[in-house]
């Protein structure tokens, strides 16, 4: 049994929690969205990339890199959304600093309406210390999680261009005037994190998961593709982190997640 499975087994005993995170759909700015992930998606895969990584992780940082923890980590870092809603990279990269600060504040208020609501162990660990660790990235397990959890965002918006959706290729323009493009957000967003933490530093190139490199150009791409199949899903693209993202979706044998990559939910 994965580390996954076995602690998604521990979380089914928190009241509502499974519907409530399935409840909160990602990425909202983008209309139409083919393949839409929710919460609960969203946190299985960052538990799964963790366990595919758990050799490199080991390796880099020695016994004392606890996996089940970042498992842990990766299967709840999300649960505050489940009060505040799904705040959108893109809308926080053109926020001020004060409305930045009024999200984190009111994060941590949901953190402990949560932590009043749920056990107060989680797989052997205290639950609010996890998602306190979550807001502040105090270890380098909580910094890991995050990284992959932005590769998570990657592979997601990866993975519309592959399918042909256009939409992910322009920009947004709302209340906080013109939303970056996610892919050279994403980018940026992970190179910043590895040059403000040196552990992850550490962590560059050891694995395709872990490598900066440029997006493929995607108006080469976009005129060649179409929405996703069950028989089309394996096929490889050349494009090693889509790939790679892709592989160990499909390698997990949960069949939930493999049919989410291939039905279409929404049309252009």
């Amino acid at each position: 049994m994965s580390l996954v499975t076995e602690l998604l087994e521990a979380l089914s005993t928190f009241p509502n929690r499974e519907a409530d995170s399935r409840r909160i759909k990602r990425w909202h700015t983008w209309k139409p969205m083919y393949y839409r992930p929710d919460l609960y998606s969203h946190g299985k895969k960052i538990g799964w990339f963790v366990e595919a990584v758990a050799p490199v992780l080991v390796k880099t940082f020695g016994s004392q890199f606890d996996v089940k923890r970042a498992v842990a980590l990766a299967l709840v870092h999300d649960d505050p959304e489940i009060i505040t809603g799904d705040y959108q990279a893109g809308d926080k990269a053109k926020m001020s600093a004060k409305q930045l600060a009024a999200i984190d504040a009111e994060e941590r208020a949901a953190i402990v309406v949560l932590a009043e609501r749920y056990p107060k162990t989680f797989a052997g660990f205290n639950y609010q210390e996890l998602q306190d660790d979550v807001q502040d990235l105090r270890t380098t397990e909580a910094r890991v999680t995050k990284f992959l959890d932005i590769f998570d965002g990657y592979g997601e918006g990866v993975h519309e261009l592959y399918a042909g959706n256009r939409r992910f290729t322009e920009h947004i323009v709302n209340e906080f005037g013109t939303i970056p493009l996610f892919d050279t957000l994403n980018l940026s967003k992970r190179t910043k994190m590895m040059q403000k933490f040196p552990d992850l530093a550490l962590l560059r190139d050891s694995h395709t998961i872990f490598e900066l490199a440029a997006p493929p150009d995607w108006r080469a791409v976009l005129p060649t593709r179409s929405p996703h199949t069950l028989e089309s899903l394996p096929e490889p693209t050349g494009y090693a982190q889509y790939d790679e993202w892709k592989k160990i979706i499909i390698g997990t044998g949960d069949s939930e997640e493999i049919k989410n990559l291939y039905t279409q939910q929404e049309f252009s």
